[in-house]
């Protein structure tokens, strides 16, 4: 007899309905060992305890339903009660989990990227909102610095250029040989930060025009923090750049500068040769056209001529924007302004355990509200899921009926 024997008839050792052979098979083994030895030892004055003082109904109940609980959850998962392993042996209680973990990791990620482009979009939208300057300078009206004559300054001057070029243009029609003076390009790049925007950009301009300049278009918008920030493109006489540039320097801080040169002699001395023979080719065209002896040699002739005018009109418009990039450099220009960060010191006990509460309200709110959305998001995925899982319980029902 081993020890479980043993212990499978000890209880009936301390009722006495054991038979003489087990009897003797129990105390025998009784004999030889000595942990049973020592677990019946320990049953005995137990039972003695029960026969001098009765255990009440109430303690011995929960004692043994407590017993009982503990003995489930240490049995093996084949020693479950029998309806316990069908639920969890399920197929569909599987697969449920997994789409369910697969619907929060969807849904969540929706709504979080969906958050994130909504707070992306709102950030670009603080940070470069136009404040209603965003126009040609022509139409500005009321800026700080500004007047009536200075917004049609551009406009005079623009017409002086267009006046200018034709004059160019026939002095060199005068002459028969080609210029050989070299033609160049200026660009330049400035920014400048400040902290007197207004003050310098209305100084700005007003050098600008003392010079014989103008601005060719202006954008003035508000970034971040309010800081203003303005775009120019201005044309400055070439002759008078480098004195513009030097005065700019030192109106606020230098915060980039670049400046290009290009040289297009070929490309204008090409523009005035092929001038020069269109104009010859006029010449010659108005003369056939004084001999034309028919209506056909009329017409072709004036054909001709029509097509040598617009030839003639685009060399001289070709021209005309040379003489104007040559005569006027173009000047990027962007003026920052810089804002002085103020000293705050450090908030009232109260103000501190306000802003607390409001923060923490903002972020329920916030909360709830994502709570909300993220739920209208699950719904479409739930039902979807509730009609998968209901399809495979009844697809699993019907394949177990067949193999019954």
């Amino acid at each position: 007899m081993n020890c479980t024997q043993w212990h499978a008839l000890l209880d009936a050792h301390l009722a006495g309905s054991l038979t003489p052979a087990q009897q003797k098979d129990f105390e025998a083994h009784l004999n030889a060992c000595d942990d049973c030895q020592h677990l019946y030892t320990v049953r005995l004055d137990c039972r003695m305890l029960d026969d001098a003082a009765e255990v009440p109904a109430l303690f011995a109940s929960s004692w043994r339903q407590q017993v009982k609980r503990e003995e489930e959850n240490m049995q093996e998962p084949d020693q479950l009660p029998v309806r316990r392993r069908k639920f969890l042996n399920r197929p569909w209680l599987r697969v449920a989990s997994i789409a369910a973990a697969l619907l929060v990791v969807v849904g969540g990620s929706l709504t979080l990227g969906r958050q994130l482009g909504m707070q992306q979009r709102a950030t670009d939208a603080s940070y470069d909102y136009a404040a209603g300057y965003s126009m040609p300078y022509q139409e500005r009206a009321g800026t700080p610095g500004l007047n009536s004559k200075q917004a049609m300054a551009p406009a005079e001057m623009e017409m002086a250029a267009d006046h200018s070029a034709p004059q160019s243009v026939a002095r060199e029609e005068a002459d028969a040989t080609p210029h050989a003076a070299t033609r160049i390009i200026r660009t330049a790049s400035l920014t400048l930060s400040t902290r007197s925007f207004d003050t310098d950009l209305a100084a700005l301009e007003t050098k600008l025009l003392a010079l014989g300049g103008y601005v060719e278009n202006i954008d003035l918008s508000t970034q971040t923090r309010a800081r203003r920030n303005a775009d120019m493109r201005l044309r400055v006489p070439v002759n008078a750049l480098d004195a513009f540039l030097e005065q700019l320097k030192g109106m606020g801080q230098l915060l980039s500068y670049n400046e290009s040169a290009q040289d297009v002699s070929e490309q204008y001395a090409d523009l005035e040769t092929r001038l020069q023979t269109q104009q010859s080719k006029m010449q010659r065209l108005q003369a056939l056209l004084e001999k034309a002896g028919s209506v056909k040699d009329l017409l072709e002739i004036e054909n001709e001529v029509a097509n040598t005018q617009y030839e003639l009109d685009s060399l001289t418009g070709a021209l005309r924007g040379y003489d104007s990039k040559i005569n006027y450099a173009t000047l990027w220009l962007t003026l920052q302004e810089e804002t002085v960060p103020e000293a705050q010191g450090q908030p009232a006990l109260g103000a501190r355990i306000r802003a607390a509460l409001e923060d923490a309200w903002a972020a329920t709110k916030a909360f709830c509200e994502d709570a909300a959305v993220l739920v209208v998001v699950l719904l479409p995925f739930a039902a979807v899921l509730a009609l998968v899982v209901f399809i495979i319980r009844i697809f699993i029902k019907k394949h177990r009926r067949k193999n019954k």
